[in-house]
């Protein structure tokens, strides 16, 4: 068992002199908060922490004993010279996260991560980087360090939580630090870390089965680091989703069913492939244009566009990646295939056979999905069967059609799964891979 920390044990031995409960409570919030360091290691993250999750959620007591624990350790920090930290246990923001549990779990697991926010010390995500949910020991450790960082910031006033401009001023510190080159990990960079870590989580969980097991060698590389667009696209590499993003600058109206007007449609339609004029005349709802419906969904999941009555507009977000083509191709590359799940993985594979191999037909593209996916322990629930063909290429429609609708595969009958792809789709389908494998972890299974 650790000694405890002098400076603590003459605190704890003064309050019990007074109050021997009282003291004990205290003792027992200090050990939690510092497992026998001394008071160096207590942040505002740790206390926070433990005030409003790990008091209310393992300490079994009730909420006015929590609050009596609270204002203990308030009195405690004090007498160690922490006045800022014994403030927030004394605060009306602790108080109503305690009464919050006292509600149910739930509400009080909602009003924590609410304060915890409000409170200006977790570090934001970047338009260009997600912390994730599952954290290793490399990216774990660089949260921790933003985190100290905001905490003095704030202490020092030059970030008030919740001030204009301040959410702005946070990632652009945040972005300084963690791209910042450090001598203790050999000149990379928190980022460079964080990146290399999860590409190996990465590569560790495909490698299985033949199919990845071929493909690694050559694409590993090319997985860890971005695919800007080519020289001559870089400019303008998605023209049907700017051109959407620029139409929506100054708002549409929708339709009953909140879906792009009629006469928006047909201005569209001769930006996004229509053909069928001579026979059928022009689109009546964007339902009959599917690159445009399909272009849509994909920036309403870049969450560029946002809702005002019954009108769709442009949200700060997408006036930003308007004015900057290279983040619009990032964000778009972001949400070509699905977070999780089967369309992920067969979407994955369907991407990387043509950077490793180079032009397969459809037919040849799902057996080595349908192979790959296998190896990686999907299977039907009800037969326990790998998945069959048709699985396989339900799955693709949705990441083949929108490459199509982008303009980045070649040929006629271009949206059939086998196309291949441009100059532009490849470095497209690229950019989509590296963001999978250098994005969070993912959740651990339930």
């Amino acid at each position: 068992m650790t000694a405890p920390d002098p400076l603590i044990a003459r605190v704890v031995a003064a309050m019990k002199a007074v109050d021997r409960d009282r003291g004990a409570d205290a003792e027992g919030a200090l050990e939690w908060l510092t497992a026998g360091e001394g008071p160096a290691v207590i942040t505002q993250a740790r206390l926070q922490e433990f005030l409003w999750y790990y008091l209310p959620t393992r300490w079994m007591m009730g909420t006015g004993e929590h609050r009596a624990v609270a204002d203990a350790l308030a009195e405690a920090l004090e007498l160690l010279g922490l006045p800022r930290y014994a403030a927030i246990c004394r605060s009306a923001t602790t108080a109503a996260v305690l009464d919050a549990y006292e509600q149910s779990i739930s509400r009080g697991k909602a009003a924590f991560r609410k304060a915890f926010r409000a409170s200006g010390i977790e570090p934001p995500d970047l338009p260009d980087f997600v912390w994730g949910p599952v954290m290793g020991p490399h990216e774990a450790h660089a949260h921790n360090a933003v985190t100290g960082l905001l905490e003095m910031a704030a202490a020092a006033g030059d970030l008030v939580p919740g001030r204009r401009g301040r959410q702005k001023e946070r990632e652009e510190l945040v972005r300084t630090h963690l791209s910042l080159a450090r001598i203790e990990l050999g000149g990379a960079s928190f980022l460079d870390m964080i990146r290399a870590e999860r590409l190996e989580h990465w590569l560790s969980r495909h490698n299985r089965g033949r199919v990845w097991p071929h493909l690694l060698p050559e694409l590993a590389p090319l997985l860890g680091r971005p695919h800007p667009p080519p020289a001559d696209a870089a400019d303008d590499p998605l023209p049907p989703l700017r051109w959407l993003l620029g139409r929506l600058l100054e708002g549409q109206a929708l339709t009953q069913t909140d879906n792009l007007n009629r006469a928006f449609v047909q201005e569209a339609s001769t930006h996004f492939g229509w053909s069928d004029a001579t026979f059928f005349g022009p689109p009546h709802c964007e339902d009959e244009l599917v690159p445009l419906r399909l272009t849509h969904d994909l920036a309403q999941r870049m969450k560029a566009l946002r809702r005002r009555g019954k009108a769709i507009y442009l949200s700060p977000k997408g006036r930003a990646l308007l004015a900057d083509p290279g983040a619009m191709w990032c964000a778009a590359a972001a949400q070509l295939l699905p977070r999780h799940g089967f369309g992920a993985a067969v979407g994955e594979v369907a991407l990387a056979l043509p950077a490793v191999v180079g032009p397969m037909t459809g037919t040849d593209i799902c057996a080595r999905v349908q192979e790959a996916v296998a190896d990686l322990g999907w299977h039907d629930r009800d037969t326990g069967a790998p998945p069959d063909e048709r699985a396989v290429r339900s799955g693709l429609t949705a990441p083949f059609n929108l490459l199509d609708a982008l303009n980045l595969l070649t040929g006629r009958r271009r949206a059939r799964l086998g196309a291949e792809l441009t100059p532009t789709g490849r470095a497209f389908s690229l950019q989509a891979l590296h963001t999978r494998a250098t994005g969070p972890l993912p959740p651990l299974p339930r």
